[in-house]
């Protein structure tokens, strides 16, 4: 956007509010919003189009979904959404026509002002792709003579330069203003509502003086001559070659002006460009009544001179020398003339605001600055004359004041104090004022005035209700026990309290048959607090103080009840009430209850100590059990008994159950030794076997090649072809069998991984140890068979002998007697 100074600037600002200060917040709002715009990150500010003045950036790398919601805060709701297709009723809007149309991606904002229209666009980027065009503007209202752009609105007439309208109104208002140390009017203003600061400024110029009240940053009020508030605040700040002085806040509270500061400035904009065209029409820049005074001779002066005739030839020298004297002396004395009207235009202007002015004090000092920037005329006089009045009427109102303050104290406490403290404010501020000796005999007699008020109160609550004549006796008796009217007051008391003595009276014995002890107490109470110097003083107190041991007395059973619950606490409200009550009727009680309150407290330490040990972890749970029951088959309060027998019982249940944890953890502990010692013999046990096996395989291979050890524990007859147990039942068993226990030993048997073991018949035993080369390997002196038979009463079984021959005789044995067997199986 281009910059432009001068004379186009002024008038292009003038245009810009002329439009834009219809709808202030608004403008406001725009103004921040581009602000927001520009502090991003990614974005940069892309000017085109420079026929049309609006703001346009480019944002990079950012959504239009997060644009759409920072142009929501100034335009609210979208017209049209990027993700949405363009509504109808947009279709023909000037706007669009003046954004060139819809765009895919299109977002559109609206809101509308008095005077026109602001606009708002999100416009995507094809190229470089990821790029968002942010576009807005402000369509005015259609004006007579212009052409648009569209029906009903003008687009390009405001421009909204970097610089907010604020800033741009200050600068406009600063040029050619006089400044203090660089600092002009406007720009001081903007800088107070900045920094919430408050002062007075006097400002002035070669002709007008006034004043501008700052508070809180906030301009409140203005006085220029007749006028104040706004229309002074706007009159002083379109001036121009001010005079700058700032001075201490004055406590000034209302706000006149009531509105923003920019307002306040476009109303100073407009008068000084209207003062500026009537002052650009006058043809001489000459006072009006030096003109008219000047002007008077001149059509004068020809007559006169066609009277001498004989010196036509000299007489337009002469005219035009006496039009010069006259024009001089005319102009001298218009000027003065016009001095004049000025001086006692400035007279009346300074008096009108120094008889407006609240503070008298900154009214004098307005006169007196009048006086100084003057010469001793009679003007001047009159504003020392104003001075002198004004000081006069302040005086007065301060003295009224102060009587006033004094007379409101009258009856109160400490009343000469305070009023000397007040009269002495008046001579401290005016030690030789006109009022200065009545004060100091009004503080001379202060005693006396205070007692006649008082008395005067006395006397006059005649026709009063009691409570109202008690409390004025009662005030006049405080303030002078020594008073001259001190007798009379006491018989009035006493006239009083009699009629009252007689209603206690009555009361008392209501008191004993209710029991109600504390409304005598109060009323024997609210007696004393009336009438304590009357006569009937001591039979009231002897009154209370029996009410008071009664309920002395129901006030320790209150407390004494509290026993059982916390005795100490109900302790610590016994000791109390002895201290407060020591020669109490209910003190006795009281230490009796306090007795009783000493044994309980003593009884829960002790239970808690027995409480503590029975849950002593680090002590035997038998010797605790023990304990906690001995507690309790000795204690006389139940609450003690009642929770040791169940910490006992509870403690009982924990030993128990750690006596049953002890015994599944022996018998558990049992059980491993027993499967250790298990695992051990079977170790042992395959152990001795192991080496058993090979001894016999030893054996096979030094015998031949008839057997041939096979598969672990087994060997192979090649004679017959059968599989055999390389180890007898007697080896692997260590010990000997019945017939039915070999027979359940080999259905079980499953050496060499195979489990169709079977008893042998007596044939294949012989074919090991009758046919040689017989079976080397070391055998039980015989084995079971598988032929078995009755006879008699008896079972039994043939067997066959270890013995190495080559011949053998039949042999039987009782199937209950002991041997081994070998077990043999067919090969597969």
């Amino acid at each position: 956007m281009s910059e432009q100074t001068g004379p186009d600037r002024i008038s292009e600002i003038s245009s810009d509010l002329e439009h834009i200060t219809e709808d202030l917040e608004a403008a406001r709002g725009f103004v921040g919003l581009i602000r927001t715009l520009e502090k991003l990150s990614d974005m940069a500010e892309h000017v085109y189009d420079r026929t049309q003045n609006r703001y346009c950036a480019v944002s990079s790398g950012r959504p239009v979904s997060e644009l759409e919601l920072l142009l929501e805060d100034f335009f609210g709701s979208p017209k049209k959404r990027s993700e949405n297709p363009m509504p109808a009723k947009l279709h023909s809007h000037p706007i669009l026509g003046y954004l060139e149309g819809d765009i895919e991606g299109q977002s559109l904002f609206f809101r509308k002002t008095e005077n026109g229209l602001f606009y708002g666009a999100l416009e995507p980027l094809t190229e470089p792709f990821g790029q968002v065009a942010v576009r807005l503007g402000f369509a005015r209202k259609k004006s007579r003579g212009k052409k648009a752009p569209a029906a009903g609105l003008e687009i390009g007439d405001i421009g909204l330069p970097a610089q907010s309208l604020e800033e741009r109104i200050a600068e406009q208002l600063n040029e050619g203003s006089g400044r203090i140390d660089g600092v002009g009017l406007a720009t001081f203003l903007l800088e107070s509502e900045a920094e919430k600061s408050s002062c007075s400024l006097r400002v002035t110029t070669e002709d007008d003086s006034g004043y501008l009240f700052i508070k809180n940053g906030v301009l409140i009020d203005a006085s220029c001559g007749k006028a104040a508030g706004i229309e002074a605040a706007m009159e002083i700040i379109s001036w121009v070659d001010t005079q700058i002085v700032l001075e201490n806040p004055v406590e000034r509270d209302e706000d006149t002006i009531a509105q923003p500061l920019l307002r306040t400035f476009t109303g100073a904009l407009k008068k000084r460009n209207s003062r500026n065209q009537e002052s650009g029409q006058e043809v001489v820049d000459t006072p009006p009544s030096a003109a008219k005074a000047a002007a008077a001779p001149l059509k004068k002066g020809p007559a006169k001179k066609k009277k001498r005739p004989g010196k036509a030839k000299v007489r337009p020298v002469y005219a035009v020398i006496l039009a010069v004297v006259v024009m001089a002396a005319g102009a001298v004395y218009g000027y003065r003339y016009w001095q004049e009207q000025k001086r006692q235009e400035a007279y009346a202007v300074m008096a009108a605001a120094a008889a407006a002015e609240k503070d008298t004090e900154q009214a004098v000092s307005m006169l007196e600055a009048f006086i100084q920037a003057g010469p001793d005329d009679e003007y001047a006089r009159k504003a020392s004359e104003d001075i002198l009045r004004l000081k006069t009427e302040a005086e007065k109102r301060f003295y009224d004041q102060i009587e006033a303050e004094v007379e409101a104290l009258l009856t109160s406490a400490g009343f000469e104090t305070k009023a000397e403290q007040i009269y002495q404010r008046y001579l401290e501020r005016y030690p030789q004022g006109r009022y200065a000796q009545n004060v100091r005999e009004r503080i001379g007699s202060l005693g006396e005035l205070a007692e006649k008020s008082l008395y005067q109160e006395v006397v006059g609550s005649k026709n009063e209700k009691p409570a109202a004549k008690i409390a004025a006796y009662q005030r006049y008796i405080e303030r002078f026990p020594e008073g001259r009217h001190r007798k009379d007051v006491e018989k009035r008391i006493d006239s009083l309290a009699a009629v009252q003595f007689r209603e206690l009276e009555t009361a008392m014995l209501n008191c004993k048959r209710s029991g109600r002890w504390q409304d005598c107490v109060d009323r024997c109470d609210g007696f004393l607090s009336a009438f304590g110097i009357s006569s009937f003083s001591a039979a009231v107190r002897d009154f209370r103080k029996e009410a008071q041991g009664n309920l002395d007395l129901v006030e320790v059973d209150a407390l004494a009840a509290g026993l059982a619950g916390d005795p100490q606490k109900a302790k610590l409200a016994l000791e109390q009430f002895l201290q407060k009550r020591p020669d109490s009727p209910a003190a006795g009680e009281a230490q009796k209850r306090l007795a009783d309150a000493d044994r309980r407290i003593d009884a829960a330490h002790q239970w808690q100590r027995i409480e503590s040990l029975g849950r002593d972890e680090a002590r035997p749970l038998r010797d605790r059990v023990e304990a906690v029951r001995s507690y309790a088959a000795k204690t006389p309060f139940t609450r003690y008994r009642e929770s040791a027998a169940r910490l006992a019982a509870e403690l009982e249940k924990r030993m128990w159950e750690e006596s049953q944890k002890q015994q599944q953890m022996a018998a558990e502990q049992y059980r491993r030794m027993q499967l250790e010692r298990q695992k051990q013999q079977a170790a042992r046990e395959r152990m001795r076997i192991e080496g058993l096996e090979k001894e016999a395989e030893v054996k096979l291979a030094a015998a031949g090649e008839r057997f041939v050890a096979g598969n672990a524990g087994t060997f192979v007859d090649k004679k017959s072809g059968l599989i055999w147990c390389l180890l007898d039942s007697q080896k692997t068993l260590n010990h000997c069998q019945s017939y039915q226990e070999a027979k359940n030993y080999v259905a079980k048997l499953s050496t060499g991984n195979f489990t169709d073991w079977r008893l042998p018949t007596a044939g294949e035993l012989a074919s090991l140890y009758k046919n040689p080369p017989f079976f080397p390997v070391d055998s039980a002196p015989w084995y079971w068979t598988s032929k078995i038979f009755t006879t008699g009463y008896h079972t039994k079984v043939r067997v066959v002998s270890s013995d190495r021959e080559t011949e053998f005789k039949t042999e039987y044995r009782r199937a209950s007697e002991c041997g081994a067997v070998r077990a043999v199986r067919d090969p597969r």
